[in-house]
């Protein structure tokens, strides 16, 4: 059920935010991953998001940063990067899990494609086993799948870490990408 009353704004991040933001971030992260890993091993993935871990993915070069604010409070992040002339690439969205499934990420989703209105593309990726994800960037936000992607092949071609290196959920990921229409 979509709750169209709900007041979403997305505030600029600073570094002195990540502290505060943090468990909002794992806590989302470690109920997405509950029901494939279970309790222990979902605990244990969602670990992995520390406030450096944020802090790295958070200010990188041409990052974008917003805290996601329902209704006055401090409820999620999105991360941007741009990639290309009017091309962005979404990081990372997380929600606090007592706004999910209620259409409040599909609004959160307007608020970001408001706040680029000369983007021509954005993309993004989510592990294929997470089925909720995948269906909201294809039936929600209208996202089409461009890729299936082998992290750890890309991980062995390009030198960069894979923090996922043998956990075979997190092999696989979808690339997703939705192209705007731009008006004239």
């Amino acid at each position: 059920m979509i709750q169209t009353n709900q007041s979403i704004a997305l505030v600029k991040m600073t570094e002195g935010d990540v502290t505060r933001i943090t468990p909002i971030v794992t806590e989302a992260f470690e109920k997405a991953t509950l029901e494939i890993f279970g309790e222990e091993k979902a605990k244990m993935q969602s670990q992995m998001i520390d406030d450096d871990a944020l802090r790295q993915s958070a200010f990188d070069n041409k990052t974008d940063a917003y805290i996601i604010v329902i209704d006055g409070n401090e409820s999620g992040i999105a991360v941007l990067k741009e990639f290309g002339k009017n091309a962005y690439s979404l990081e990372l969205l997380s929600i606090s899990p007592q706004h999910q499934s209620k259409g409040t990420g599909l609004l959160v989703w307007n608020k970001i494609e408001e706040l680029y209105p000369n983007a021509e593309v954005f993309e993004t990726t989510t592990p294929t086993f997470a089925t909720r994800n995948v269906n909201f960037y294809v039936n929600k936000c209208k996202f089409h799948i461009v890729e299936m992607l082998d992290m750890e092949k890309i991980a062995r071609e390009t030198g960069e870490e894979n923090p996922f290196a043998g956990d075979e959920h997190f092999r696989f990921n979808f690339r997703f990408q939705k192209k705007m229409e731009i008006s004239k």
